[in-house]
């Protein structure tokens, strides 16, 4: 499986990504990017996420891969934000009781 960035040729990109790199992560995908040499911007990684390509590289040429859309990754990413933040009051709920 390969990674390509918006402008990613710049960087090196793209490339190949270990198999258990989670793509439905904004943060692990982020982290990968971060690693190796491309400028992820902390503070609003929408719109490189959104544009970021996957795909399964063959002997002579490549294919894309039908692994997420788009918009589902938007909602993956959507739900794991509000599961930290649920996380997050849960624990402030439990230092208030305490």
């Amino acid at each position: 499986m390969m990674i390509q960035p918006p402008d990613g040729d710049r960087y090196g990109f793209p490339k190949p990504i270990p198999d258990d790199l989670d793509q439905t992560s904004t943060s692990a995908i982020c982290i990968f990017l971060d690693n190796n040499g491309y400028p992820v911007d902390w503070e609003n990684p929408h719109p490189m996420i959104n544009q970021t390509r996957f795909f399964i590289k063959k002997e002579g040429g490549s294919v894309a891969a039908p692994d997420i859309e788009d918009s589902h990754r938007h909602m993956l990413y959507r739900l794991t934000r509000l599961e930290q933040k649920m996380d997050f009051l849960m624990k402030r709920m439990d230092e208030i009781k305490k």
